[in-house]
């Protein structure tokens, strides 16, 4: 008992593997997410940053964005799909960079609920009340971890970046918009 985290009178040390431990716990009924590919076009800067044994190396960080990106896309139709992979494809390798970066660390961790202004100001476009409706309860902490994603992959790009990025992003149609915005505020 001295060894482990977390007691569970059901170990014995002899019979502890990797799924067993606490990380093993984290991902009990899933695999540990696996690239797809590694696309020819993965910006060099962000494959020698996930590459880093801290990051959990480039396929498991690959394969986190890979999953959000496919979840992104899989909600829209198969026009929608393609205008927004030509659209993220044509920004600058840096912007892109730090778009796949942010998509490569998964889900946020602890936010703090946004307050019922912020709430409010998020709600007053139509994208924004039409996902706070989506989101019913969950809205303060969905508004939340979407700021702080959004702030941190903004903060991340030069100004210049942020230009393009937004001149993208506003030319999204709704669908495509609230898919993105989605992803970032799980």
């Amino acid at each position: 008992m001295a060894n482990d985290i977390v007691y569970r009178p059901d170990w014995n040390v002899a019979s502890v593997d990797a799924a067993s431990t606490i990380a093993g716990g984290y991902l009990r009924g899933s695999e540990m997410p696996v690239a797809r590919s590694i696309p020819d076009d993965l910006p060099s800067a962000l494959k020698s940053r996930w590459s880093e044994k801290e990051a959990g190396g480039l396929g498991y960080r690959l394969a986190i964005a890979q999953d959000a990106a496919s979840t992104v896309l899989g909600r829209l139709t198969e026009e929608s799909r393609a205008d927004l992979v030509a659209a993220v494809d044509s920004l600058p390798e840096g912007v892109r960079a730090v778009v796949y970066a942010e998509l490569g660390e998964g889900v946020s961790g602890h936010v703090r609920d946004a307050s019922p202004a912020d709430v409010s100001a998020f709600a007053a476009s139509e994208i924004g009340h039409q996902l706070v409706s989506e989101w019913g309860g969950r809205a303060p902490k969905r508004v939340a971890t979407f700021n702080k994603r959004a702030d941190r992959m903004l903060d991340s790009m030069t100004d210049e970046g942020v230009g393009y990025f937004m001149a993208r992003f506003t030319t999204l149609d709704v669908e495509q918009a609230k898919a993105f915005i989605r992803e970032l505020g799980k």
